[in-house]
């Protein structure tokens, strides 16, 4: 499967490959499936310093996942070096 293999690809250090794979990956996928693909795309496109491209693909993913919404600002305005996110009784909290 396509999307399986780009995440291959990625984590041997080929992530131009990994994003070809993916976005060819999303036209035939399965609907249940397509969250896992544009997750990749993401983080590739994250790695890669594409941020429009990963900004993008938060906004596939808040489709399915509400959490996405404030990554994809988080992405667009310049994601910090360093973060923090901590889990306190089920409620997630993150400093930048």
């Amino acid at each position: 499967h396509l999307a399986m293999l780009a995440e291959c690809r990625f984590h041997i250090g080929q992530p131009e490959d990994a994003l070809r794979l993916a976005q060819m990956a999303l036209p035939g996928a399965d609907p249940a499936l397509r969250p896992v693909v544009w997750g990749t795309v993401y983080e590739v496109s994250r790695y890669l310093g594409d941020a429009q491209g990963a900004a993008r693909a938060c906004d596939e993913l808040a489709k399915h996942d509400a959490r996405y919404r404030r990554q994809a600002a988080l992405v667009r305005r310049g994601e910090p070096l360093l973060r923090v996110v901590a889990d306190v009784g089920g409620a997630r909290y993150e400093l930048e």
